[in-house]
Parts: C-alpha cells; sequence; structure tokens
C-alpha cells in the first residue's frame, strides 16, 4: 500500500532461507544488534555487518581482509569479491571494481565466481559482447559441476539480455544458437531450477518453439502435469497449453497467440507477454484493448523498477528521499491509471483504488512498508491463494495462504543482500500469510547441486568438521547459544538423508532430482508457513497473548512438532539471534532453554547421549519421536 505499513510483531521480516550452512551464511543465522569494529580483519565480521546491512562497516572490513597478505587465499578471495561487488551495486563505480576484479584473479581461486561477477557488471553498463566473454571464461575456468552451472547460465543470461536491449532483434544468430542448445540442456538435466526455467521460457518464446516454451513454463512452476495447476495461477489450463503447443511458425494464428499471451500475464511473466507482442508486428496486436494493459502494465513496472533501485542507492549513500520517491511512484501509478481500459466512465485515481484494481487486473501485491529500519517497495504478483483449515491438536483455525511471485522488488534489504537472502512473507492485516516464492525456490536447488557435487561434498564435510570442533567449548561457555557445527551437520546429515531414502525407493535420474527439490520445498512450506503461521492463527482466534515473544515461542514450537522432518525444522531456531532482543531471538532462546533442560532430566533413557558433555552439541544425536516428545511437553497447547 501507499504509506507507512505500520508493524505490529517481527513476522515481516523472518527471513526465510533453506541449504547447507557452508561459505557464505547461506542460510540468514547472521548476528544482529552486535556492534562491530569497522578496523576488524576477520571475514566473519565483514559478513555479519553485511547482513546487517551495514554497507560502510562490512566495506572497510572487507577491504582490510583483502588487503592482509597473512589471510588465507579464500577469506581473502571472498572479501575482494565483496569488495569488488559493493564498488559496483552499491558506490556505482563500475571502474573501480573491475581493476579489483583483475587484481583478485591473480590470486587464482573460484575463477568462475569472480568471472560471473565481472560479467554482471559489464552487463550492467551494457558492454555485452565482454560480459558474454567473461561469462564464457567462468565455464571454461569452471572445475566442478556447480561452477560449470553458474558459468553456462551467466553465459546464457547475458546473450538473452543481449538480445532484449537491442527489442528483441537477433544480429548474432550463431551466439543464440549456442546459447539456446545450453539453456535447452541445462533445462533437461536441472529440471525444477526456477532460474534456468524462466530463462529456457524466454529463449523459447523468442525462437517460436511452444512446445518447449510450455515445458519451461512447467518447469518453472515444478508441476509434472496441467492438473496440478492451482486455478488461482491460470483459469482456463487446457487452452493455455494448447496455445503453446500451437506457437511455431508454421500453425501460428492471431487468436492462438492472443490466447497464450494472456495466459503467460496471468501466471506473472509480463516481459515475456510484451517480448511475444515485440517479435511479433505482423499479427497487430495493439488492436485488441485487454493486451494494450498488459503492456502498459509492463511498462509500469520497468519504471518502477528504475525507481526503487534509484531510492535504494539514496539509502546507501544515506539519503532517505520517501517523499520524493513516493511521489514519483503515485506519478507512474497515475499515467498507468489513465491508460487503462475502462467498462464504464474511469473513477477519480486515488492510492487505495490503484492498489485494488492492479490486484484485481494483473493479481499485484503492492506494499510499500518500512522494515527492518528501512523503508522499500515490496511488489510482487499472486501465483496461489489456498485457503485451508489448520489443526493443531485439538484446536483449529481457517488459514488463507497467498504466496506471491514475479518480484519487483522484495524490499530494501533483499536488493541490498542481492539474492542471497531476501525476506520469506509477511502477515496481512486480514489474517492472512503472504509468502514470497523465491525464498523458497532457490534453496532446494541450491542444496541438491551441493549434494550432487562430489568436490563440493568434500567441501561441506570438512568444514563441518572444522565447525563442530568449537561446538563444545561454546556450550560450556554458553550452554544455549548458536553452534555452528551443530547447524551445519543437521542441515547436510538431513538433506543426504532425504536423498537416500528417494534413492532407496528406486527413484533416478531427472525424477530423482525433481523428487527431491519439490519434498525438500514442501517440508518447509508445511513447517514454517502452515504449522507456524497457521499455529498463529489459533492463538489469534483464542485470544491466546499479546506479547509477540509468547505468540514466537508457541509457533515456534509447533512448526517443529507439525514438521515432516522435525530435526530440520529444529534448525530454523539453531539461529545466531538466539536470544538477542527481537521476539523470534528471544523465543528461540527459550525453546533452546526447554530442550536442553528436558535432555538433562531425561538423559538416561538417552542412549546416545553423553551425559559428561554439554548436551546442545548433542541434540541432533536425538530422533525425531525424542525431538517431537520434548517440544510437546514445553507446549501449552498440547497440555
Amino acid at each position: 500500500m501507499f504509506g507507512e505499513l505500520i508493524f505490529i510483531n517481527q513476522k515481516m521480516y523472518r527471513s526465510i532461507l533453506i541449504g547447507l550452512l557452508v561459505g557464505i551464511l547461506s542460510s540468514c543465522n547472521f548476528t544482529k544488534g552486535k556492534t562491530i569494529d569497522s578496523n576488524s580483519n576477520s571475514i566473519e565480521d565483514a559478513h555479519n555487518a553485511y547482513f546487517q546491512m551495514d554497507h560502510a562497516t562490512a566495506y572497510s572490513i572487507y577491504t582490510n581482509v583483502w588487503n592482509d597478505t597473512t589471510q588465507n587465499v579464500e577469506n581473502r578471495n571472498d572479501a575482494g569479491r565483496f569488495v569488488a561487488k559493493m564498488d559496483w551495486l552499491f558506490y556505482k563505480n563500475p571502474t573501480k571494481a573491475l581493476k579489483t576484479i583483475d587484481l583478485i584473479e591473480k590470486l587464482n581461486h573460484e575463477p568462475t565466481k569472480l568471472f560471473t561477477l565481472k560479467a554482471r557488471i559489464l552487463a550492467n553498463q551494457t558492454d555485452f559482447d565482454k560480459a558474454i566473454l567473461a561469462a564464457q571464461k567462468a565455464i571454461d575456468l569452471s572445475v566442478s559441476q556447480i561452477e560449470r552451472y553458474h558459468g553456462k547460465f551467466s553465459y546464457c543470461q547475458h546473450v538473452f539480455n543481449k538480445i532484449k536491449q537491442d527489442n528483441w532483434v537477433t544480429k548474432n544468430n550463431a551466439e543464440l544458437e549456442n546459447a539456446y542448445a545450453i539453456i535447452t540442456d541445462m533445462a533437461t538435466v536441472e529440471s525444477g531450477d526456477v532460474d534456468v526455467a524462466n530463462l529456457f521460457l524466454g529463449y523459447s518464446l523468442l525462437l517460436n518453439k511452444g512446445e518447449n516454451a510450455f515445458k519451461g513454463w512447467m518447469s518453472y512452476y515444478r508441476l509434472t502435469n496441467i492438473d496440478q495447476v492451482h486455478p488461482s495461477l491460470v483459469n482456463s489450463m487446457p487452452q493455455f497449453k494448447e496455445s503453446f503447443l500451437q506457437y511455431k511458425q508454421d500453425t501460428m494464428s492471431k487468436d492462438n497467440v492472443i490466447r497464450m499471451i494472456k495466459g503467460l500475464a496471468e501466471s506473472g511473466f509480463y516481459e515475456y507477454a510484451f517480448l511475444v507482442k515485440t517479435i511479433h508486428p505482423e499479427l497487430n496486436l495493439n488492436d485488441d484493448k485487454e493486451l494494450n494493459q498488459f503492456f502498459h502494465y509492463h511498462n509500469f513496472l520497468q519504471k518502477i523498477d528504475k525507481h526503487t533501485t534509484d531510492f535504494y542507492l539514496k539509502i546507501v549513500a544515506g539519503t532517505d528521499d520517501r517523499d520524493i520517491y513516493k511521489d514519483s511512484l503515485i506519478k507512474e501509478a497515475t499515467e498507468l491509471w489513465d491508460s487503462l481500459a475502462w467498462e464504464a466512465k474511469k473513477p477519480p485515481f486515488s492510492k487505495e483504488l490503484f492498489e485494488k484494481e492492479i490486484n484485481k487486473r494483473f493479481k499485484a501485491i503492492f506494499n510499500l512498508m518500512s522494515a527492518n529500519g528501512y523503508f522499500g517497495l515490496h511488489m510482487g504478483h499472486v501465483v496461489l491463494d489456498d485457503r485451508r483449515v489448520i489443526t493443531q491438536y485439538s484446536e483449529s483455525a481457517d488459514f488463507r495462504y497467498i504466496s506471491i511471485d514475479h518480484m519487483i522488488s522484495n524490499g530494501y534489504s533483499g536488493w541490498f543482500w542481492d539474492g542471497q537472502a531476501e525476506t520469506g512473507g509477511w502477515a496481512n492485516d486480514d489474517e492472512s500469510f503472504l509468502q514470497v516464492r523465491s525464498a523458497y525456490t532457490s534453496g532446494p536447488i541450491r542444496t541438491w547441486q551441493k549434494l550432487a557435487d562430489s568436490l563440493g561434498v568434500v567441501k561441506i564435510e570438512k568444514r563441518i568438521k572444522e565447525a563442530t570442533i568449537s561446538d563444545d567449548s561454546l556450550a560450556i561457555n554458553d550452554p544455549h547459544t548458536f553452534l555452528p557445527g551443530l547447524s551445519a551437520r543437521i542441515d547436510y546429515y538431513q538433506s543426504k538423508k532425504l536423498l537416500d531414502s528417494l534413492k532407496n525407493s528406486g527413484i533416478q535420474g531427472d525424477d530423482l532430482r525433481l523428487n527431491f527439490i519439490n519434498s525438500l520445498e514442501e517440508i518447509v512450506r508445511g513447517a514454517s508457513i502452515y504449522a507456524h503461521e497457521g499455529r498463529h492463527a489459533i492463538d489469534k482466534k483464542m485470544n491466546y497473548s499479546r506479547k509477540s515473544e509468547k505468540l514466537e515461542y508457541a509457533a515456534k514450537l509447533s512448526e517443529v512438532y507439525f514438521s515432516e522432518k522435525p530435526m530440520w525444522s529444529f534448525n530454523a531456531i539453531m539461529s545466531r539471534n538466539i536470544g538477542d532482543n527481537t521476539s523470534h531471538g528471544q523465543a528461540n532462546l527459550k525453546v533452546i532453554e526447554g530442550l536442553v533442560n528436558w535432555m538433562d532430566q531425561n538423559k538416561e533413557n538417552l542412549s546416545m547421549v553423553d551425559a559428561n558433555r554439554p548436551l546442545l552439541p548433542q541434540i541432533d544425536k536425538l530422533t525425531d519421536m525424542q525431538l517431537k516428545k520434548a517440544i510437546r511437553s514445553l507446549d501449552p497447547l498440547a497440555n
């Protein structure tokens, strides 16, 4: 909505990510509220400052680590890349960033990451030919499956964006054919990867290959047949599918293309709807009033995206010109309002009517709000609207779950973190819960890629071993603290356990990959949304409490107990924010205290637990049944 959203609890800023806790904070487990010395030369301090969105301190420490030749090559390489990225993305100095990248190259460590970053910077300067060369070098220098994946995707992405920059006119057929061959192969091997599927869909539409475009659309939503399509995504799915299948040079018709464009827009692909219209001027698609409103809306989205990025850059520079920003959005909204077709007389523009109208016509969710201290835009498009009754123990409540995708912006933090973390969702005033789909789709892919990469598995196990060494001493000092080794072990071994169970059931090949990805996504959605947010709905119905800490504590207990994989879901509680001054931090601490106390009282019956060691580092030795028993004993709703 235009104007500030008054935010009651901390739920809005519950960033939800899944994946293995290795490398640079692959979950949002960062230390909140800690004062970090900008003179530090610790890579962990730099990462903590970065995830606190303290760009000045993070940049200072990353620079210190990069310039410190006594640091190991991994730390210097990571720090140097962050310095280069921040110079480009935050401080608008691409020349300095590229010079730093040239120096980092001499370290000869993880060059694929370096050259994919270089390609992004060059593409952002619209030097697509050099960006494509950098992406090709990323492919050539890759040594693992994950590195090759990132290099190939970067290459295909920049070839596609080069064509987009030329208004979808192809000037290098050999380059296009090569990129399409690569993305087609990736779409087959990497089925279920939404980024690959998105790009494959775009290429296929550009080349009039409707059957492949349909495969890309289905893969984007991780669907295997059209019966799985929820009506809130596409209303007339059989006709939409047929429009894809007829989208080829010899069977193309105007009516068919109109149906396909409407379906693309309805499912959130406004850019691709505009692409199809642009490359087929012979069809005179501007004659259709309904299509025209999609094209006007696409133009509106592009303008909003630019205004929002400019506003975020001003925040980095220390200026919060939110009034000017809001005025610019209202100007664009008014122009869109005036361009829309109306059955009756056009009503006068207002912010409230505009939000309702773009939701009705384009399934848009438009929220201007402050989150974690920063004002920004959270805007996406509804791809699922699901209502169900949530039952926990003897209580139940109605629950509405809305998933949005095709984000224009996921707030200042989403822009700042640049894909490494993002807000996972928020509660609405009408008691519904809104989920940002992209916060859930990328984690399962990354987890699969790491488990499928033999070199990556070796690195993971090495880092887990290193992180585990300090767990006991940390727990002796504080029996209820975050333990990096425990968190990493749970993520890795629970992931591996799921994969092994699918293999043992006889699933293989592409089916194994897609089943793993979908299973992991369902586990997280079931726990963090239906169990956690469903508990909030039950507690509100019961007038359980107005204290956010108490409400979060109850919801976290439900999140673990009603999870398909309780130990996995417990790891959302084993977070660096344990005990901080937020409601989530305090709730996490209370759960940890309760579990440690339960283990102490029951240690004689826990055969795998060593009573002479601290208990918290051994929590992953509990069976799911034992963990659920402990959680249930803490829950007032169950007792």
